[in-house]
């Protein structure tokens, strides 16, 4: 998806890292930052970064194509050909992966501090699944971010999620972007804080070129 950052893009992106208590004032702390493929270009580069020029050790896992039901243990390995991006304080290498590391063995290897979910866009095809009703659908997205809350919080971890972009509604609909948004609130903002992209965001491209 492709969408531009208002002007004061990296200002938004400072005033987050502030949010998080990372600023460079902060003592130096573990961040776990996690993304989809929306985290693969300006953006994630970019939050990654200043991250690190504030002195954190900063361990980045981003892959293409994700969502909880990628990183959650309780669901089978998924492999990812879209693309996937690590960087750990010591090396950094893009490629694809035959199976999507699982968030538990994640927070086991390095205990971060602090954990950055940047994510939401792959589960729209949750919310308007024609499998299930739509509350269930519903049910089954907050599950989702509770179970990926609850592992969080397990490991001692500060937990902080960074909502969706805005998209073209000609691809999401209003009210469904509304709808993860609220979804991510009120269940993720019972494990941390919740960052709302849609509100720094505005989607300008001709659609559905690059969408």
């Amino acid at each position: 998806m492709v969408f531009r950052i208002r002007s004061a893009a990296l200002g938004v992106i400072l005033a987050l890292v502030g949010v998080l208590g990372v600023s460079p004032e902060a003592s130096a702390k573990r961040v776990r930052f996690i993304g989809d493929s929306l985290s693969m270009g300006a953006f994630g580069k970019t939050f990654d970064a200043q991250l690190r020029s504030a002195g954190h050790d900063v361990f980045t896992y981003v892959t293409g194509g994700a969502s909880p039901y990628y990183w959650l243990s309780i669901y089978a390995p998924m492999k990812c050909t879209i693309g996937h991006w690590e960087k750990t304080p010591d090396s950094e290498r893009r490629r694809r992966v035959a199976t999507v590391p699982k968030i538990e063995s994640l927070l086991k290897v390095h205990r971060p501090e602090i954990v950055v979910i940047q994510n939401g866009v792959n589960l729209y095809s949750t919310l308007r699944s024609k499998r299930r009703s739509k509350s269930e659908n519903v049910a089954e997205v907050k599950r989702l971010y509770e179970n990926m809350g609850r592992t969080i919080a397990a490991s001692g971890a500060e937990c902080y999620w960074i909502c969706p972009p805005d998209s073209h509604p000609s691809r999401y609909s209003r009210n469904l972007q509304t709808e993860m948004t609220s979804i991510m609130k009120s269940v993720g903002g019972r494990y941390g804080q919740v960052f709302e992209s849609g509100k720094v965001t505005k989607y300008s491209d001709p659609y559905p070129k690059n969408d």
